[in-house]
């Protein structure tokens, strides 16, 4: 997870502990995750990515000015999977009927 950060200007999330968002608009998917695979999900009215890495994951979702970018540690990324209806590691979804991405 540290070549995420160090790469990208991230600042806390009031009230989400362990949990960063990407301080730059206009940084894409592709620049931030490379080539790295990764999980798209629908969750509630909002097409996100999971992206798990060692020690965290990335949350983005497309919102209405373009894409926001989350990165947070272990247990801030279980926390936000478990809150969107998806596993704790973002790999899989908590009800499979739920509509994915």
């Amino acid at each position: 997870m540290a070549a995420v950060p160090a790469r990208w200007p991230w600042r806390p999330i009031r009230g989400c502990p362990g949990r960063q968002v990407l301080a730059w608009p206009g940084v894409g998917l592709e620049a931030l995750l490379g080539l790295a695979p990764v999980v798209a999900w629908r969750t509630g009215r909002d097409p996100a990515v999971v992206q798990p890495l060692d020690g965290g994951g990335l949350i983005c979702w497309m919102g209405a000015g373009g894409w926001v970018h989350t990165l947070a540690d272990e247990e801030g990324f279980a926390r936000k999977c478990r809150a969107l209806g998806l596993s704790a590691d973002g790999l899989d979804r908590e009800d499979p009927e739920a509509p994915t991405a």
